[in-house]
């Protein structure tokens, strides 16, 4: 798998250097995003909360993501090199080795048919599931969601895809090498499989539906790991935009067992626009994990957190933003840790700068 993603990198840069052509694009952008944020239960931990992996150093000045990237797009072949810095990959990528540790994306793919949009893309892809990504200025919130910070933001491993020529209907079929990870030591190798299936009637809705199939765990204590998203954005009007979704997933108790742990979490965002620089969102979401399957607690406690959210977004200009956010959460049991021990709720508030080029 290493020169697999060695060979990914060198093609990638190769093919992005060429002259461009009229048949043949070559684009770069750039995003950063600095942030600080207050938690009011001051615990001892620079983290704010250990299952959040984006905006999550408290009382600091701290970058959320530095990312920048290059891709190359021709009749029928495409490739993308990204490479990024901040909390967000130190978090959210430190299991991966200090070299692909830095790598946001890295792929190559090729068009099937000539006349058909089927695609075939190899390499580190952004996650088929969900609706959020770790790009904030692309979200309607500044924090992403519990079950987006707790389900894959990448994938590394081969996706076939096709886009139907009305561009209603996207659909894509994948072998990937687990929940999130680059690259994986096991042997023998244990792939896992995916689906996504999006729906755009109109240019105001989109419906999607995205699985995982999988073992994450070792061979020797492997157990069988399904998962289902669920979300639809809706843009009411020109005001009002609307997204719901739901995640749930169940995993064998231990292995070759029939008996399965369960989790589920729902989320609604509201945002409205007040004017053209001036935008507001409201976000209410609730995580149930009660055998901590995804979510660890303090003393394996049954995690089940309501959490609410308001934010306030400002745009300089279309490529800057300032953002603001107050943000709470509600637990049946006592799991964030404070300055006054465990508690069973956390308020924070966080703003933002981003700049994309």
């Amino acid at each position: 798998m290493y020169r697999l993603l060695i060979i990914l990198l060198l093609v990638s840069v190769h093919v992005a250097a060429q002259p461009d052509s009229t048949k043949n694009k070559f684009e770069w952008d750039a995003y950063a995003e600095a942030y600080y944020s207050h938690d009011f239960g001051k615990p001892s931990d620079q983290q704010k909360i250990p299952f959040l992996y984006s905006y999550n150093r408290r009382q600091k000045l701290s970058l959320n993501l530095v990312m920048g990237r290059v891709s190359y797009t021709a009749k029928r072949f495409r490739s993308t090199v990204a490479l990024a810095a901040g909390t967000y990959m130190d978090d959210n990528l430190q299991t991966e080795d200090a070299i692909l540790g830095q790598v946001f994306e890295a792929s190559v793919g090729f068009k099937l048919s000539k006349h058909t949009e089927w695609w075939l893309d190899m390499g580190i892809l952004p996650s088929h599931i969900g609706f959020e990504s770790a790009i904030g200025a692309d979200q309607l919130t500044l924090t992403r969601s519990m079950m987006a910070d707790n389900s894959p933001y990448y994938e590394s491993g081969f996706r076939l895809s096709y886009n139907s020529a009305n561009q209603k209907w996207f659909l894509a079929l994948l072998c990937v090498n687990g929940w999130q990870r680059s690259i994986r030591a096991d042997q023998p190798f244990q792939p896992a499989f995916g689906h996504q299936l999006t729906y755009k009637p109109n240019h105001a809705l989109s419906i999607n539906s995205s699985s995982f199939i999988g073992n994450d765990r070792q061979p020797d204590l492997r157990r069988m790991r399904y998962f289902h998203n669920l979300y639809a954005n809706w843009q009411l009007n020109k005001n009002w935009t609307v997204t719901a979704g739901f995640d749930m997933g169940w995993e064998q108790q231990t292995k070759g067992s029939s008996k399965m742990y369960h989790w589920y979490s729902p989320v609604l965002i509201l945002g409205y626009q007040i004017a053209d620089h001036h935008r507001l969102a409201m976000r209410t979401e609730y995580y149930h994990d009660i055998h901590t399957v995804i979510i660890s607690s303090p003393s394996s406690v049954a995690f089940k957190t309501f959490g609410y959210s308001i934010n306030y977004d400002y745009k300089f200009s279309p490529s800057m933003m300032f953002r603001i956010e107050a943000r709470s959460f509600s637990s049946a049991q006592p799991v964030f840790l404070t300055e006054a021990g465990l508690k069973s709720d956390k308020f924070f508030m966080t703003s933002s700068v981003s700049i994309r080029l």
